[in-house]
């Protein structure tokens, strides 16, 4: 009888071993429900959304004709930056805007700065225009604020997207680069990304992506201490040159990221639709 109460005991006390062990490892779970490891997440230097038609190009210096705040042709309640281009306009050539130097967030990449830069981009119809810039990284400058070289996401009389390097410090050929992706789809946001380090060899490079789909790289980089590349977005045709007729694009969910950010991170979410 004695043994027998002695096994009920033991077991029992088994029992209730495996029950708080069970009931700990409940408590467990339910706190790592509450309280999940946070994901990890670069840091966001700047943005514009154009959502306010008053404060939309805050941050931004102006070059060429000032681009208006206007509805988005593929989605009304949505607010996007106007590039356009008159042939009758002051300055015909260009409508553009860039960081300004007094932005206390971004201004440019400086030598040896790695940057995500995300931005949005719609062609509403075609223009035929022998040269038409819509985004710029550089030019480069040096300490004596000397021109070094630029990357230009372009198009021709053609209407393909063109990625330009005018030779300097990208790449290795004195006669520069020019690579033709596809063909502009007029009417349809594209998400296009531009992961840079201005930097020397082996480690400078620029990586572009359309829509998620890797399109461009290049590693040959002879940037120097004290080199800083600009940003830009707009439209542009040329020094001098005068558009064969009006030209728009458009712009929206420009944003730009430090040296941990990512592609997913750069784009929020914001696909081409």
């Amino acid at each position: 009888m004695v043994k027998n109460l002695k096994g009920l005991t033991v077991a029992r006390n088994t029992q209730i071993s495996l029950m708080k062990i069970r009931l700990s490892l409940i408590y467990c779970l339910f706190l790592v429900i509450l309280d999940p490891v946070p994901a990890v997440h670069g840091k966001i230097l700047n943005e514009w959304r154009f959502e306010d038609p008053k404060s939309g190009l805050q941050g931004l210096a102006i070059q060429g004709d000032r681009p208006p705040i206007i509805a988005d042709p593929t989605n009304p309640g949505n607010k996007v930056m106007q590039a356009i281009l008159r042939p009758g306009a002051k300055r015909p050539e260009r409508s553009e805007v860039i960081p300004a130097k007094t932005n206390a967030n971004f201004s440019n990449i400086n030598f040896g700065e790695e940057r995500w830069i995300a931005v949005r981009i719609l062609r509403p119809q075609s223009d035929a225009n022998a040269f038409l810039s819509s985004f710029q990284l550089g030019p480069i400058s040096d300490k004596a604020n000397k021109l070094c070289g630029a990357l230009q996401l372009a198009t021709y009389k053609d209407n393909i997207w063109t990625i330009r390097i005018h030779p300097g410090r990208i790449g290795n050929d004195p006669k520069g680069v020019t690579k033709k992706l596809s063909v502009v789809p007029f009417g349809k946001w594209e998400t296009w990304v531009f992961h840079v380090k201005l930097s020397s060899n082996p480690n400078g490079f620029v990586q572009v992506w359309r829509d998620g789909v890797s399109v461009f790289e290049i590693k040959e980089m002879s940037a120097q201490e004290g080199d800083f590349m600009r940003v830009k977005w707009g439209a542009y045709v040329g020094k001098g040159n005068v558009p064969n007729t009006v030209i728009q694009t458009l712009f929206d969910d420009i944003v730009i990221g430090d040296e941990t950010s990512s592609l997913s991170e750069v784009t929020s979410g914001k696909v081409a639709k």
